[in-house]
């Protein structure tokens, strides 16, 4: 598996099973893949503080800053999720757009 990939996967099933697999090491390059644009690494930071998995403590504010740069990316999962978020805070109009945008991509 390349490194890229596995850094990933153990930031994903980390958040997924609560299992500590990410290294502070780990998460920090996670964190510089994600500044430098990469969606997959923003969309993994963002699941990792949204649910508090994956070395890092739960925080909304910094789950949420992620989500939205991931989709602003496009990614449909990013979309799809950052939507759930706004039905939850009862922003309906956000919420239809977002999901209407991932929808349309698959």
């Amino acid at each position: 598996m390349r490194p890229r990939a596995r850094v990933l996967f153990a930031a994903l099933v980390s958040v997924v099973l609560g299992i500590q697999l990410v290294s502070a090491d780990s998460v920090q390059e996670l964190r510089q893949k994600a500044e430098t644009g990469d969606g997959a690494a923003q969309l993994a930071l963002a699941k990792m503080y949204l649910n508090g998995g994956g070395g890092v403590t739960k925080d909304a504010t910094e789950g949420m800053k992620w989500l939205s740069k991931a989709a602003g990316l496009s990614i449909p999962e990013a979309e799809y999720g950052l939507a759930w978020q706004y039905v939850l805070a009862n922003d309906m109009g956000k919420a239809y757009e977002l999901l209407r945008k991932s929808a349309e991509q698959g």
